[in-house]
């Protein structure tokens, strides 16, 4: 494991961190997305 990771896409960088940071912080649904579905919880907005 390394101390800091970067997650690229489309030939840019879009979150530099460490693997728990990015894990646990992903600062964009791409970062979220490419680490797992872990951080996407289903939900319905109900009104009232």
């Amino acid at each position: 494991m390394s101390d800091r990771i970067a997650v690229m896409g489309a030939g840019s960088i879009r979150q530099i961190g460490t693997p728990r940071d990015i894990y646990d912080r992903p600062a964009e649904r791409f970062v979220a997305d490419f680490i797992g579905d872990t951080n996407f919880l289903p939900a319905q907005i109900k009104t009232v």
